[in-house]
Formats: C-alpha cells, sequence, structure tokens
C-alpha cells in the first residue's frame, strides 16, 4: 500500500507540474523560471516510502511475536491481545491522517498565496519593469564608494538611452531578497525590543524607473550622501503601524543591519506605497 501510494502520488505530482508549467507560462515569467521535480527529493520520497513499508509491516509483527502463544489461547488472552494491537494500529491510522490533513492545509495556503499574488494590486505595472543584477570584482571596487560610484554612472548611462523611461539601482532583485535588520523610533521606550525589518538601498530616481511615486515628501537626491544627513524612506503599512496619528516627515527611525552595530538614525523624508 505504502509503494501503490507513493507511485499514485509521483504521477500526481508529475501531472500537476505540468499543469502548473502551463499556467506558469502564461504569465510572462522570466526565462530562468522553471518548474521541475527535483530529482533529489524524489530519491528521498522513494527512500521514505521503503522505510515507511518496512516499518508499517515489521513493527506490527514484532509486536505480536513479543506475546505468549500460550496466554493467548487461554479465555481472554485473544481479546487482550487483539485489543493491544489494535489500538497501537489505530494510533498509527490517526498519526497517518493527522499528516495528511497538515499537508492538505499547507498545499491549500501555498496555492491561495499565489493565486492572491496573481490578484494583487500593485502600484506598478511589472511588465513594464526590466531588472537586471551584476555583481563586482571586490579587487576592482574595494570601498562602498566604489561601488556606488559604479552604480551611478550606471544607471546615469541607462537613463540617457532613448528607449529607456528611468533607470536606477537597489540592493535587492524582483522585490526580493531585501536586506533584514532591526529598527527603533523615538516613540518606543528603552524596554520595548528592537523591531525586525527589511531595508532597501536605492540611487535617486528609483521610483519614476519602476512605475509609481512617492506618496508624501521627496524623492532621495544626489546631495543625499553618505556625508550628509541620514535620510529614510518608509512604505505605508510601517506608517499606519508605528505613526497612525501622525505627522510623519521629520521623524527619526534608527536602522541596524547587526544586532552588534549600533542603530543609524536617519530623518523620515518620504512615504513610498507598499
Amino acid at each position: 500500500l505504502c509503494i501503490l501510494g507513493a507511485l499514485g502520488g509521483i504521477i500526481f505530482s508529475i501531472w500537476s507540474m505540468e499543469w502548473f508549467g502551463n499556467r506558469a507560462a502564461q504569465s510572462d515569467l522570466p526565462y530562468w523560471i522553471e518548474f521541475s521535480i527535483d530529482g533529489r527529493v524524489l530519491f528521498f520520497v522513494c527512500f521514505v516510502t521503503v522505510i515507511s513499508a518496512l516499518i508499517s509491516g515489521a513493527v506490527p509483527a514484532l509486536k505480536a511475536s513479543s506475546f505468549d502463544v500460550n496466554a493467548m489461547l487461554k479465555d481472554g488472552g485473544r481479546a487482550g491481545s487483539a485489543l493491544h494491537i489494535g489500538v497501537f494500529t489505530k494510533s498509527l491510522i490517526v498519526a497517518q491522517i493527522g499528516l495528511s490533513f497538515a499537508l492538505l492545509i499547507l498545499s491549500g495556503l501555498m496555492l491561495q498565496s499565489v493565486n492572491i499574488q496573481e490578484r494583487m494590486n500593485l502600484p506598478i505595472v511589472p511588465s513594464e519593469v526590466l531588472g537586471a543584477r551584476f555583481s563586482l570584482f571586490e579587487g576592482e571596487y574595494p570601498e562602498n564608494d566604489d561601488v556606488i560610484g559604479f552604480a551611478r554612472t550606471l544607471s546615469s548611462g541607462l537613463a540617457a538611452h532613448q528607449s529607456v523611461a528611468g533607470s536606477s539601482v537597489t540592493t535587492r532583485m524582483e522585490f526580493n531578497g531585501s536586506n533584514p535588520g532591526w529598527f527603533r523610533t523615538t516613540g518606543m521606550n528603552e524596554e520595548e525590543t528592537d523591531v525586525p525589518a527589511y531595508t532597501e538601498s536605492i540611487l535617486p530616481g528609483y521610483f519614476d524607473a519602476i512605475g509609481t511615486r512617492i506618496i508624501a515628501g521627496r524623492d532621495f537626491s544626489v546631495t543625499d550622501t553618505a556625508e550628509s544627513e541620514a535620510v529614510v524612506i518608509v512604505n505605508e503599512s510601517f506608517v499606519r503601524r508605528q505613526w497612525p496619528e501622525g505627522p510623519v516627515l521629520g521623524r527619526l527611525v534608527g536602522i541596524k543591519r547587526d544586532k552588534s552595530e549600533d542603530y543609524v538614525w536617519a530623518k523620515v523624508v518620504g512615504v513610498a506605497p507598499d
């Protein structure tokens, strides 16, 4: 039964993967995103199936062989032994059904999250935004200022092309992979713990490049440098959670990338959409 169930699951997975891949192909995903069954995962599933089959067959057999044959032949011995085996078997069935329901619930939540993302009303048009990733050799760009200088030269060169409406550089790709860190605000008590947050470093013109706008305040400018006053732009969700009563602009936010670092306090100069 275990092997038959595994074979059925593998066949269903292959069919589901082909169906999901065909649906995803209609969403204009990047060419490097492919959906396929991982060979290592498939091997692990087969291994677990074999182990489960051996355990499900060996454990009841060992359990039954541990009883005294003479006691089982006596009155009441058969009933007690059967009851003991039945409780063990029922426990395995309950555990299997519970695990199956948990996996079904998790799968349903994953499909629901994908569905929500497809219907999400983004403040940008993803089909009109082209992103690319680059990395620099540390030997040629040893300092952070060297990296920023290269990024500014790249961004200005792209913006000068007649087919480009705007360009900028960010530290994350495809709106994923923000830098984890922690923040504090001036209104928080000293007893309150650091709040986890995700940050993104961008060049001026980023919001114009992705086709959105600043809701309140201003965008970053070329005068915002490492030598000038530290400034930050927060999103709408941040404002709703930290300063629902307002005002927002001019407030201070402490940011750090590592627990061992000290907070860098920056002034809020703008509010961006979520």
